[in-house]
């Protein structure tokens, strides 16, 4: 059966729907009116509404989005990789609001959501595998400028014992922990601050500095024993590591 997630603007108004098809297969649309066109697509009639099968040429916003707006400055933003997760967590915990972006990890970060995080105390908490590592870096990377705190979930300090061989998100660690009752307070302590550009030639704990991101090359080093920790993903073309974000000095264990 298909799971439709209405993604709604500031007012309610609706922008765009996300379809998950069965085996994890994503449409996008957005409603349209009888005989609109965009391009060579033209608008389709189905579940009750006209709908062009395309988000090129419209202003996208991110998942739950009038919740974030409406929300006192107080509330913490989570995003998450994906709408399932999304209203999972919502769901088991309501002291936060959650969100995503269209397309998840696939997607390039649209300038256009920034602003939806100015002055907001954010988590990021994508799914532990390499490309939910990246999503949560341009992530952090997009908002830092404006938001007034960014984390990113470090998946060996929420879930050390995680069943390993497969990939895991935020509703696995639900799923997982049926009884617990104040997610927020596992989450804060389990998630590290990132750190703007301006401040990543700083010691990295071994008495060199961290280089900056121009220094960065991942597709010069093999898989890192560390590739699930957020502390340790990124390598230099010396083959040795450093902290992308800070969140800790380590050591790769890829080459030695």
């Amino acid at each position: 059966m298909n799971q439709i997630y209405d993604y709604r603007d500031e007012s309610g108004d609706l922008v765009q729907q996300v379809i998950r098809k069965p085996g994890k297969k994503f449409i996008q649309r957005r409603p349209a009116q009888s005989g609109e066109t965009w391009g060579e697509q033209q608008a389709l009639f189905h579940d009750g509404g006209w709908w062009i099968y395309s988000t090129s040429g419209i202003e996208t916003v991110p998942y739950h989005c009038a919740e974030i707006t409406n929300a006192p400055a107080a509330i913490r933003i989570v995003i998450v990789e994906g709408e399932k997760d999304a209203d999972n967590l919502a769901a088991r915990e309501p002291s936060v609001v959650t969100t995503t972006t269209p397309g998840g990890a696939a997607r390039k970060w649209e300038a256009s959501w920034t602003k939806y995080f100015a002055n907001r105390d954010v988590i990021i908490c994508p799914d532990c595998d390499e490309p939910g590592l990246k999503y949560a870096q341009n992530v952090a990377a997009a908002i830092l400028g404006v938001s007034a705190r960014v984390r990113i979930v470090n998946w060996n300090k929420l879930w050390h014992d995680r069943p390993a061989g497969r990939k895991i998100d935020i509703s696995d660690w639900l799923e997982a922990h049926p009884d617990e009752k104040k997610i927020i307070e596992r989450l804060h302590p389990a998630s590290d601050d990132a750190l703007p550009m301006s401040l990543r030639d700083s010691s990295n704990g071994n008495g060199s500095s961290t280089p900056k991101s121009a220094d960065f090359d991942d597709d010069e080093c093999g898989k890192c024993a560390d590739q699930t920790d957020f502390a340790s993903t990124m390598h230099r073309r010396n083959a040795s590591c450093a902290t992308l974000w800070n969140i800790g000095s380590s050591t790769c264990n890829c080459r030695r």
